[in-house]
């Protein structure tokens, strides 16, 4: 809609953020689609269950920390909780208030004016909606934040349990904690976690995480059916809608 009326406007992010509840609600229709089931709600009885919920609970504390102070105001002052974020994440309320102003569509680079923004923008330009509406850039920040959050912890779950959980948000660099290794090396690099430094920094992997752990989930598990047996046309139609949504949202997950 953006590029067919030539720019973001308050009816256009009201349509289509109305839109995405209708479309959602078609779609989602479990009774008439082969879609995965999600475990939402429903725990192992053993003690793998009790893991999954142990590490669930903790990485949801951890997530809320982070994105309830990812951005806020102290005084005149604007702040985050952590220093990863002090490099990417005015870029990127940047580029959403840039966008929620009502730039001309296809929308040119702000930094670069003479050039087109070739950057997958799709989870600026979904935040620019609400923005665009007069929502609190902290507040719409921290809601789709966390949502991704939950929703990669659903996805992880379903795929590989506390283990797929624990690997991506409790993993990270392991040289900068090497004893006894070369000093040169200890120097140059310190150690990261892959939350800190990639989840809550680029905003396109909130999107691409759950996401691509669905489709490559639903993949494998497509690959271990009957081959027989035809996928109902309307999860194809979801799996889909959300591979192409990659493009926009996170080109590397893409491809």
């Amino acid at each position: 809609l953006s590029f067919a009326f030539g720019q973001l406007t308050p009816w256009i992010s009201i349509v289509s953020l109305l839109g995405s509840v209708v479309l959602s609600g078609y779609l989602l229709d479990y009774e008439s689609i082969d879609f995965v089931n999600l475990r939402i709600g429903a725990w192992r009885q053993s003690a793998t269950g009790i893991l999954e919920k142990i590490v669930f609970a903790a990485i949801i504390f951890v997530g809320l920390r982070h994105f309830i102070f990812l951005y806020y105001q102290v005084d005149n002052e604007v702040r985050s909780l952590h220093q990863f974020n002090l490099g990417d994440l005015p870029l990127h309320v940047h580029y959403i208030r840039n966008l929620a102003m009502g730039v001309d569509f296809p929308p040119v680079n702000p930094n670069f004016p003479t050039a087109l923004l070739r950057y997958p923008y799709g989870i600026d330009l979904y935040n620019a909606l609400w923005e665009c509406l007069g929502a609190p850039t902290g507040g719409h920040l921290f809601l789709v934040g966390f949502f991704c959050t939950v929703a990669s912890l659903v996805c992880l779950r379903l795929a590989g349990s506390w283990m797929a959980m624990v690997a991506i948000f409790f993993g990270g660099g392991f040289i900068g904690l090497e004893k006894g290794g070369p000093q040169a090396v200890q120097n140059l690099l310190a150690w990261k976690s892959l939350f800190l430094s990639m989840f809550i920094t680029q905003r396109g992997v909130i999107w691409a995480m759950p996401v691509g752990v669905l489709l490559l989930y639903f993949l494998f598990l497509n690959a271990r059916r009957n081959s027989e047996e035809p996928i109902h046309r309307r999860t194809l139609l979801i799996m889909g809608i959300l591979w192409a949504s990659l493009a926009f949202f996170h080109l590397h997950t893409f491809f």
